[in-house]
Parts: structure tokens; C-alpha cells; sequence
């Protein structure tokens, strides 16, 4: 299928190439007068024109008579936008359908408004969010440069619906539309970030990608992306680098440095950037450093009492399915502003970019990017808040590429690209184990119906820890990359972007596990995976047709053939697994719950060295998308996508005990998982004026084999302390087995608004007021909830008397990971010539009520901050900033205050506390012309 996907995309590119060279170039002229909003002409406008085709822009500014003109452009679809100091930037799309002459006047109001250009909706041709059929957010560097943000991810947090994973801003990764990880396609300058090693529980964090190498970053709402990738679930974000500064006359030489200081924590970044060019040649060389230590939560405490009350309920949940949530329970009490450990992390990031242009249409780029971070901790996961202390003892990014792009070769070819990149991606899961002791915060009870199996409950105690292991389970993924694509115009009106895509994703484990107590046993040379291979060929298009001035339309289509092999590893599997599986799977089979044991049993080969595991699947994936432009700026959108999603490694394969001596969870394979599918409507409507702009959008994605993890009841086998298999106590000469599958879950259903506004106030001279807002809310259901998901509804649901409030129905079970409700509103001042600015934000998310009840009772995940996490909370920051310009040099100077109120909260379904208050200093120095003599 391959070879044949690989035809018919060379067929398709050559037969639109050998078109496109079929006639000459041709000119039509643009001219306009440029006027404020009393009639006086504007003198020095900046005006551009945007080819939507190409990307290629065009500039001029307005004479003496506010007159401007543009010539021998091709006749192609256009956003003309300008621009002059104290006004808001006015735009429109025009399309010049013939030779001639066209005429387009501005009235400019004053304001700080722009017009927002998005390069991932087009796979690197520019296109108006405007007019695009989904929700798109746009982050350019000097946003990013007010906000001085600690992490990358935090650049884009005004998207809706976007939420963070994991409190440590260098892990941090991002949740969209309530789904995470492999489920958002992540990319960087149009290339693949993500792999197939990750899985719904982990993945890439954007924080890979230092936030001063950027340019701008952008995130496109809505399933199932024709351009990059089915596996675009939830949406993609893509991370655009910033690219040497082209020269068109002489040398320049340009120096920038930024530098960032966040007082709690004590974050802080440097970074430097040396720009060099010539006609033809340009040349970027970027690094930065980065530190962060422990932070202190919030100036309100956390008493013993509190933790255990939230535990009762957690161990309750757990012990009505069968998980021993108490013995993983960490029993502690917190003071007010107290330090929260294993919050550290440092490296650094370089980039090196460099530019050749044959000709003014025609571009080769060689970019290498390098990240090296080093002992990453996940915050507050270490004792006494958590049996483990979880880190990434370093994580490495090595990206190679060399990309050629040519723009208006000829009237119909707009763009044509080709690229290859190889990138190799590596870090160790680090864990030290810690049990807590039988007797501390937690012991056996009599279970009346069951007494063979007592139940594990909270003593009210702290909790008391003794080291048992230490794992590292290192993963290095090494991905090759290569696309052709072409966009062509073969019509005024009509773009067709079409190209064939390959990459290949190789993934190797390495474990090691040494024990901390007598006889101090090592194990090593191992792996929790298999060695395995995914690869995929992809035929990609994209078709924009425009009718009438007054309609967009767009439909992409996307051919996937994916393979992907499982090979005979050594080393795999663990030898502790192996003697877990001898002794207690059949246990399993007897009482599987909701386990797919044959899907377990399907790896049995590749573990005897028999044969590998091979799987071979095609799928076609499309969307389709209609924008209506109506007077006044207003623009009503329908869009439909599906989405596919091939199953990651460690989903079918990963085969690891992640609990104690005492107490095995061991996660098995299933090879019997499906692929996940998705159908998405999204409709709205977006307004763009003058003076302010504004959007609301509905969305409904359902989900088809969505893929969540299942438990089995809890095993108990006769202890084998030979083999690992500890008792679980003197009294109680059993060990402990809870296994744990990734499978699939029949269907789900996310739905949500989403609504962002944006509204210039003028003050006369003093300059302008603008608040601004986003805001996303959210509702998850599991349409086909288990027997556990059941139970633990029908006892701990929709009750007067649990700790937190809980809602949902057998019909209408929760989603994991679902904020109801999350606003960003804010107010900021711009003086006249934007060199002052000012800026007040708040942040709030409501209370989660339809938590998923698996969520709240698993062995191990299952921690206070699971369940204080649900509840609502405001974060308010303040801001404001000084930029002085010259010629030669500028300087900017910010100033903030971040969780204003010092308030103790928790992001919601993250187990630490957040940050409290902080104070935000950053500076950044420009150089430019520095050969000038």
C-alpha cells in the first residue's frame, strides 16, 4: 500500500507542477488612500500585502497625500493590512481576479487591535485566523517578550480550553479540549515534535523548545489536521522559531540579549542571539541557559486533618474495587508558604540557522537545534507527600534539517517545499521507591464480606517511609523525516496544496533497578519495552476554494499507511515481571475484571524469542470547512474533521511493575488495542473590527475505542522473597498483585464553547485601554463506563456527605481530565506610541464536580492533591513594562507580580500546590547595524 500511496502522490505533485508552468506572469496594481478616523490623511502608513498563496509579502508606505501604491501583482487571494503608531491595525481580504487596476481605502481608528496571520492552518502558507474554520491562537515574540513567561507552554496559556500537565515549567506539557500527550499534535516549524514512543500519561512538553527561540507560537483547535497528522485528536500547536534577519543591501549585524528573573523558585534565564547577513546569505546563532530550584506554595496552610479527610474518601473509593489506595496514600500536613520539593531543573538550548537565497523567490534553510536539561524533578512527588520521587535525571533534543522553499515560480506554482530532518529524542524515567511502613498512616482492617482479603485503611497518622528501589528506565526515539509538497493556483480563487510525507519513529529502552535494602540486588542490561519501529507514509491535501467574495471553503483529505513492529528484544521482559506473570496470571484469567487477557497473551512469542509483532493498517482521514463573510466583518464558520490515532508503544507493549516490594502494580501489554477515532463539529462565529474583535465557537468531538487504563481486582499470591515478592506484612504472608492494562474504552464524548474578545478603549493622548478575555468550558462522557466506573458512581456519587462534591450517572459518567470552566480576563493600558504598557489579568477555573471515579481510587496516582485539585480557583497577575527605541539599539524593561494574592491552590488534576507569589523581572537589549560604519 505503501508504494502505491507513494505513486499516486508523485503522480499528483508532477501533474500540478507541469500545469503551473503553463503561462507567463501577469500584473494588476493596488492602490489606496490611508485616512484617521476625522478625514486627515495618514502620511507614512505602513502598508503590507499578503499573498495567501505564497506567503509572499509585499510593502510600501503612504506619501505626503496619504496615497499608496503596489504593482505587478499576480492575480491571487490577498489580506491588506495597515499599520501607523497610535492606531489599531486595519485589514481585509481582497482577491485581484484579473489584470487591472483595484482601489482599496482605509479609515484607521486609534487602538492597539491586530489582525492575526496563522502559517499552520496553510502547512507554512499564510492564512487569516479570521477566516480559518477553527479556533486559532496566535502568540507572536513580542507578546511573549511582555509576559516573560517561565515556560513555553505558558507563552500560549490564553488559548481556551488549554490547561497545563505536571507543575514544574520545564515539564510542563499541554491539555487541550481535555486531551493530552499523543492525543495534540505538537510540531515545530511544520515538523513533528511528538512520537510514537509517548502515550496519554506522557509526551513531549513544549519546554523542550526554549520560549526566547521563538517567533511566534500558534494553537489550532479542532480535530483531525488533512497537513500534519491524524493524530491531531484535540488540535495541533506549533512552535515557530525565529529565523535570521535577511538583508537586502550590504551586511548587517545585529546582538540581542533577553534575561528573566522569577523570584519564587528563583527561575532564571539567559539568552543570547547573534544575527549576521548579506544579499543571499543569513546566519542566526541562538543559546540560552536556564536554572530553576524549589518553590513555595502559598501563604495558607494545609493541616494533617485536611489530608487525612480527602484520604478517607480516596481509600473508601478504593476499597469498593479492589485498589489498596491507603497503603499508596501519603499522610502529611503543610505550613503556609512552605518550600515544595523536587521542583528543580536546569540546561541549556542552542540553535543554529542558516540561510541561502539563489534568487528573491527561492530559499534553502539548514536549522539545528540543540536541548540539554538536566535532573528534572516532578514537583512534590518525593516523601513525605508521595512514596515516590519521580525525575528525569536529564532530557536531550538533537534536531538536524535542511529545508528548500521557492515561492511564485510561476503564476499558478505559489509555493513548493521540500525538507528533511532527523531528530533523536532521549531521557530516563527516574523513580526511588519509597513504601509507606504497615502501621504509620495506614493498616489492615477485617473486611466483612471478603475475609481472606482485609481491607487497607487510614490510620489518621503521618506517614512513615523506608527506601526500597531505585529504577531508571532510560528512552532514546530517533526519528528521520523527509515531504514534498506543492500549493497551486490554478484559478483565482482556488489554492491546492497536496505532498506525500514519511517518518520513521525507533524506539530503545534501557532499564536498570537497584534495590536500597539487603541484599542490595541490581538488575540491569533490561527493558520495559520492546525494541520497536513505527513507520508512516502520508499523502496530504488541502483544498481552499473561494466562489464569491462573501465564501471559503476548504476540504483536506489524508491517506496513512502506518506499520509499525515490536521486535525480539534482549532483555525484555523484566525478570521480576516474568516471575509475577508464572505465579499470578492465573489468577488473572480466572477474574480478569475489565483486562483483555488475550491481548496480554498475544505477546507471549516476542517473550520467548519466538517472532516479533507486525501490524499494517491504512486509513483515509479528511475535513471540511465553510467560512461565510459577512458586512461589518463578520464570519460564521461550520467545520467537520475525524481523527485517527495509531497506539503508541508503551500502550501495547509496556510490561513494568511500578509498585513496591510489598505490593506489585504491574502494567501488561494488550496487543489486541485498536486504533482511536474521532468525529468533531465545530461551528461559531468570529468578528473582526476596527476596534475590537471577538469569537464564540461550539465544538463536539466524539470518540470511537478511546483507550483508558482498566484494573483487575487485587491478587494476592504466596510471598517468594527469593524472587522479589516480599510479604506484605509479618501477620500477612501474601504479596500484593494489582494489574493494570491500557485498552479500549467503546466511545466518549468531549463538548465545549469556547470564546475569546479583544476591545480598544482610546484615551485621546494619553494612548488606549483594552480589555480582553478568553474563555473555554468543557464537558467529558464516558459513554461506555465499566463495572468499577459503576460501582463507584452509584456509592460516592451525587451525595450530600463526601469531602468534595461528585457528580454523574450510569448514562453520564465523567471524562479524567475534564475543567468545567476556565476564563482569563484582563484589562492593559498602551500609552500613545506603545513604549509604556500595563496590564492586570485574571486567571479562574471552576470546580471540577464530573471527576472521573478511576481517577480518585488508583493505587499509587491517587494523592491529596487528586482530589484538592477539583476545586475552583482565581490567580491574578500584574504587569507593566518600558520599551526605549533608536536607530541603533532598543531596550524593554518588565516588571510583574504573578498569584498577586499569594493564594494556595492546585492546578487542577495535578497533585502539587501551585506556586505562590512571585515577582517577574525581565530585560532585553537589541543591537542592530553594527557594521555600520
Amino acid at each position: 500500500m505503501s508504494r502505491l500511496l507513494i505513486c499516486i502522490g508523485i503522480a499528483v505533485l508532477s501533474a500540478l507542477l507541469f500545469c503551473a508552468g503553463t503561462e507567463a506572469q501577469a500584473g494588476a496594481t493596488l492602490t489606496g488612500t490611508i485616512r484617521d478616523q476625522n478625514g486627515a490623511v495618514v502620511v507614512n502608513a505602513q502598508v503590507q500585502l499578503l499573498n495567501i498563496a505564497s506567503g509572499r509579502p509585499v510593502k510600501t508606505k503612504t506619501d505626503s497625500s496619504g496615497k499608496y501604491e503596489l504593482t505587478d501583482l499576480p492575480p491571487s487571494s490577498y489580506q491588506v493590512s495597515v499599520a501607523s503608531e497610535g492606531f489599531a491595525v486595519a485589514a481585509r481580504s481582497i482577491s485581484l481576479r484579473r489584470n487591472g487596476s483595484y482601489v482599496e481605502d482605509f479609515a484607521l481608528t486609534p487602538g492597539v487591535i491586530e489582525s492575526d496571520i496563522t502559517v499552520t492552518a496553510g502547512k507554512g502558507n499564510a492564512r487569516v485566523a479570521a477566516e480559518t474554520p477553527q479556533i486559532v491562537t496566535v502568540v507572536d515574540a513580542s507578546q511573549i517578550e511582555e509576559r516573560r513567561p517561565s515556560s513555553t507552554l505558558r507563552a500560549i496559556e490564553k488559548a481556551p480550553n488549554l490547561t497545563p500537565v505536571i507543575a514544574n515549567p520545564a515539564l510542563e506539557r499541554p491539555r487541550l479540549r481535555g486531551l493530552a500527550s499523543n492525543r495534540l499534535l505538537i510540531i515545530l516549524d511544520g515538523e513533528r515534535l511528538n512520537n510514537m514512543r509517548s502515550d496519554p500519561t506522557s509526551g513531549v512538553s513544549p519546554s523542550i523548545v526554549d520560549v526566547t527561540q521563538l517567533e511566534s507560537a500558534e494553537v489550532l483547535s479542532g480535530a483531525g489536521s488533512s497537513l500534519y497528522g491524524s493524530d491531531a485528536m484535540a488540535g495541533v500547536i506549533n512552535l515557530i522559531t525565529a529565523g535570521p534577519s535577511h538583508s537586502d543591501y550590504g551586511q548587517n549585524l545585529s546582538f540581542r540579549f533577553d534575561g528573566d528573573v522569577h523570584t519564587n523558585g528563583l527561575f532564571r534565564r539567559g539568552a543570547a542571539t547573534i544575527n549576521w547577513s548579506r544579499p543571499g546569505l543569513a546566519l542566526r546563532l541562538s543559546g540560552s541557559l536556564f536554572r530553576e530550584d524549589n518553590y513555595h506554595s502559598g501563604n495558607q496552610s494545609i493541616p494533617l486533618g485536611e489530608v487525612v479527610r480527602l484520604g478517607e474518601l480516596a481509600a473508601d473509593m478504593g476499597n469498593a474495587v479492589g485498589n489498596n489506595v491507603a497503603r499508596t496514600y501519603a499522610v502529611w500536613n503543610l505550613p503556609a508558604g512552605a518550600e515544595i520539593p523536587n521542583g528543580q531543573a536546569h540546561g541549556f538550548n542552542d540553535q543554529f540557522d542558516l540561510w541561502f537565497f539563489p534568487d528573491k523567490n527561492q530559499s534553502f534553510r539548514y536549522r539545528q537545534l540543540n536541548s540539554q536539561h538536566q535532573d528534572l524533578g516532578f514537583s512534590f512527588i518525593a516523601p513525605p507527600f508521595d512514596q515516590r520521587t519521580q525525575f528525569n535525571g536529564f532530557r536531550r533534543l538533537d534536531k538536524y534539517g535542511l529545508r528548500y522553499e521557492g515561492r511564485e515560480l510561476t503564476r499558478w506554482l505559489s509555493r513548493v517545499a521540500a525538507g528533511f530532518y532527523w531528530q533523536k529524542y532521549s531521557f530516563p524515567d527516574d523513580t526511588i521507591t519509597s513504601p509507606i511502613v504497615l502501621g504509620s498512616s495506614w493498616a489492615f482492617a477485617p473486611n466483612p464480606s471478603e475475609p481472606e482479603n482485609p481491607l487497607a485503611v487510614l490510620t489518621g497518622n503521618r506517614s512513615a517511609f523506608t527506601n526500597a528501589n531505585f529504577s531508571d528506565n532510560k528512552n532514546s526515539i530517533t526519528t528521520y523525516a523527509v515531504d514534498v509538497q506543492a500549493t497551486v493556483a490554478p484559478f483565482v480563487g482556488t489554492l491546492i496544496t497536496t505532498g506525500i510525507g514519511y517518518f520513521r519513529d525507533s524506539s530503545a529502552d534501557e532499564f536498570s533497578r537497584a534495590d536500597l535494602v539487603a541484599p542490595f540486588k541490581v538488575i540491569s542490561d533490561r527493558a520495559s519495552n520492546p525494541d520497536s519501529t513505527y513507520r508512516n507514509w502520508g499523502w496530504f491535501n488541502l483544498l481552499e476554494y473561494e466562489p464569491a467574495r462573501w465564501l471559503r471553503l476548504t476540504g483536506g483529505l489524508r491517506v496513512d499507511d502506518w506499520r509499525t513492529e515490536a521486535r525480539v528484544t534482549h532483555g525484555f521482559p523484566l525478570g521480576a515481571e516474568s516471575t509475577l506473570l508464572d505465579v499470578s496470571f492465573s489468577g488473572l484469567i480466572a477474574n480478569p475484571g475489565a483486562l483483555n487477557t488475550a491481548g496480554a497473551a498475544g505477546i507471549v512469542d516476542l517473550v520467548r524469542g519466538v517472532k516479533g509483532i507486525t501490524t499494517d493498517r491504512t486509513v483515509v482521514t479528511g475535513n471540511a470547512g465553510v467560512v461565510v463573510r459577512l458586512p461589518r466583518g463578520i464570519n460564521p464558520y461550520f467545520r467537520w474533521g475525524n481523527s485517527y490515532r495509531e497506539p503508541g508503544i508503551t500502550e501495547r507493549y509496556l510490561l513494568r511493575d511500578f509498585g513496591d516490594p510489598t505490593f506489585s502494580v504491574l502494567v501488561i501489554p494488550n496487543t489486541g488495542l485498536k486504533p482511536e477515532r474521532g468525529q468533531e463539529y465545530d461551528a461559531g462565529v468570529k468578528v473582526q473590527r476596527g476596534k475590537w474583535n471577538a469569537s464564540l465557537g461550539y465544538f463536539v468531538n466524539n470518540l470511537k475505542d478511546f483507550i483508558g487504563s482498566a484494573f483487575a481486582p487485587v491478587l494476592f499470591v504466596p510471598a517468594d522473597p527469593l524472587h522479589g515478592l516480599d510479604p506484605i506484612s509479618p501477620f500477612f504472608p501474601f504479596h500484593g498483585v494489582l494489574y493494570v492494562q491500557r485498552t479500549n474504552t467503546a466511545r466518549a464524548r468531549i463538548q465545549g464553547f469556547e470564546a475569546a474578545y479583544e476591545v480598544s478603549l482610546p484615551l485621546g493622548n494619553a494612548g488606549v485601554i483594552t480589555p480582553f478575555g478568553t474563555f473555554g468550558w468543557l464537558k467529558g462522557s464516558n459513554l461506555t463506563p465499566d463495572q468499577n466506573t459503576l460501582t463507584l458512581i452509584a456509592g460516592f456519587y451525587n451525595r450530600q456527605d463526601t469531602p468534595v462534591p461528585l457528580r454523574g450517572s450510569a448514562s453520564d459518567a465523567p471524562l479524567s481530565s475534564i475543567t468545567p470552566l476556565r476564563t482569563i480576563d484582563g484589562i492593559r493600558f498602551d500609552s500613545s506610541k506603545r513604549r509604556w504598557f500595563g496590564e492586570y489579568e485574571v486567571r479562574y477555573q471552576a470546580r471540577v464536580e464530573r471527576a472521573d471515579p478511576l481517577d480518585l481510587s488508583a493505587a499509587i496516582s491517587t494523592q491529596y492533591g487528586t482530589l484538592a485539585s477539583l476545586n475552583s480557583f482565581a490567580s491574578h497577575s500584574l504587569r507593566g513594562g518600558y520599551t526605549f527605541s533608536r536607530e541603533n539599539y532598543r531596550m524593554s524593561f518588565t516588571l510583574g507580580i504573578e498569584n498577586l494574592t499569594n493564594r494556595l491552590y492546585f492546578e487542577q488534576f495535578q497533585t502539587a500546590p501551585a506556586p505562590g507569589r512571585s515577582v517577574v523581572f525581565g530585560t532585553t537589549l537589541q543591537l542592530f547595524n553594527l557594521l555600520r560604519k
